[in-house]
């Protein structure tokens, strides 16, 4: 939201996320509030308060507004709002009044959730004399600006004097912040990035042309679980700044990516994949491994509904050696699937890599053609993740029978502090190894974003 105050021409940026997504606060104080009644009836019951019976609405209402008070409250504390003056040159900041021209720093930060969908795409603005307000632009399920807020967002921006070269290397990594933003938005889960002003004046471009007169998704690329495995940088130094070309220049540009494309597909047929073979083959062995469990377990549905009653000990036994067994096999062909996907990301990556060093140095530039670059868009620790959610789930069954062992007289001392101590070692190495992972995403990003270039972050064409 974005509107003018009165007669003062102060122009608020942002709103309550709350009030934008009342329904969805609603929803969920509601839902809460049902899966809390029965417990607030059962105390209010026990205090003896004398309510007619109605000892279960009570507490579903009571639970729902305190649980909507705290939602409101955390969103409160997440985002708040500018209260931008064009006419004094000033702007507050939470509850701070700076002037503009001490607002030099943008933060973007990308936020995702690959289980429940969720999507925000943030800006935090930091003044030199302390105040900072972190302003929600874009999100799902709770909603940020509409068209008039980005409008409003995106004239205030123009006025600041944001410290962010555009062109220049800005990190380790060699990117740009026009890149190390992009890298944020392909990493899975997000991350933040400081960012200049002609990088977020052209997101803000492109959100309000994605939805005009409505509230607006997040609209950046994402690429399904981005993950390499460490090893030395195999990026040459140069850093292909998105910089300006012409109308000709990008007729041009079109026609050398068409031929990229072409070489890479002839590249693709002509080189052997033994580890892609093998991947198929193993994904057919699991789908059969897991149809032969289901198969078991509608059979003995079905047969315990004709014969009225529960199937005999031994055809249970059977039916759990199946569904067992079929399981067991099931996962290890999982694991051998996994490791084949592995080696033949990493080979499709070397391949890429090698047709980069044999091909005109203006590649570089332009970028790896798609059909190379997506070896970065998938993940090649496939076997790492399993083996980390592996760990996590057999140290948290070692650290349950440690819990149970420690009540149980007939074991002795030592075992149940065995069984606790291997547990947590286990959820430690399972810990760490989806950091690793995930640290490793945040890299292949940043390789993506180095070896697509122009695919990746594309030039601005002027006439």
């Amino acid at each position: 939201m974005g509107k003018n105050e009165g007669s003062k021409g102060v122009v608020r940026i942002g709103r309550h996320a709350g009030v934008g997504s009342i329904a969805l606060v609603v929803g969920a104080s509601a839902a809460l509030g049902l899966l809390f009644a029965g417990p607030v009836a059962e105390v209010l019951d026990g205090l003896d308060v004398e309510l007619g019976g109605a000892e279960w609405v009570v507490g579903f209402l009571g639970a729902g507004v305190v649980f909507a008070g705290i939602i409101l409250l955390c969103l409160t504390l997440a985002y708040g709002t500018v209260h931008w003056n064009p006419q004094k040159g000033t702007a507050r900041l939470g509850r701070r009044e700076v002037p503009v021209s001490s607002i030099t720093v943008a933060w973007r930060s990308v936020s995702s959730s690959d289980l429940n969908g969720a999507a925000y795409l943030v800006y935090r603005f930091v003044s030199t004399e302390g105040a900072s307000v972190r302003v929600l632009v874009a999100g799902r399920p709770v909603r940020g600006l509409d068209a008039e807020g980005l409008g409003a967002l995106t004239r205030f921006v123009a006025e600041l004097p944001l410290e962010a070269p555009a062109d220049t290397a800005v990190d380790a990594a060699g990117l740009t912040e026009q890149q190390r933003a992009a890298a944020v938005s392909l990493t899975s889960g997000g991350g933040k990035s400081r960012v200049g002003r002609d990088t977020l004046l052209a997101e803000l471009a492109e959100l309000m042309g994605a939805a005009p007169g409505a509230s607006t998704d997040p609209a950046y690329p994402a690429v399904t679980d981005p993950a390499y495995p460490a090893g030395p940088d195999p990026i040459a130094p140069q850093n292909p700044a998105p910089g300006t070309i012409s109308r000709a220049r990008a007729a041009e540009l079109e026609r050398e990516w068409q031929a990229d494309d072409e070489s890479a597909v002839a590249l693709l047929l002509a080189e052997p994949a033994p580890a892609r073979t093998v991947r198929r083959i193993f994904f057919w062995l699991i789908a059969a491994a897991l149809a032969v469990a289901a198969f078991a377990i509608v059979a003995a549905v079905i047969g315990e509904t004709i014969g009225g009653g529960f199937l005999p000990s031994d055809t249970n036994e059977i039916v759990g050696l199946l569904v067992l067994g079929a399981g067991g096999v099931a996962l290890l062909f999982y694991l051998v699937w996994c490791a084949a996907a592995d080696t033949d990301v990493r080979n499709r990556r070397r391949l890429a890599l090698r047709w980069r060093d044999e091909a005109d140095p203006g590649t570089r530039t332009r970028g790896l053609p798609l059909l190379l670059l997506a070896a970065w868009g998938e993940h090649p620790r496939r076997l790492s993740t399993a083996a980390s959610f592996l760990s996590l789930f057999v140290g948290l069954l070692a650290a349950l029978a440690a819990i149970v062992l420690f009540t149980d007289d007939e074991f002795p001392l030592l075992a149940p502090v065995l069984a606790l101590l291997g547990g947590v070692a286990l959820l430690a190495l399972g810990i760490v190894g989806f950091v690793r992972v995930q640290r490793r995403r945040r890299t292949d990003a940043e390789e993506l974003v180095l070896l697509g270039g122009w695919r990746v972050v594309p030039p601005e064409v002027r006439d």
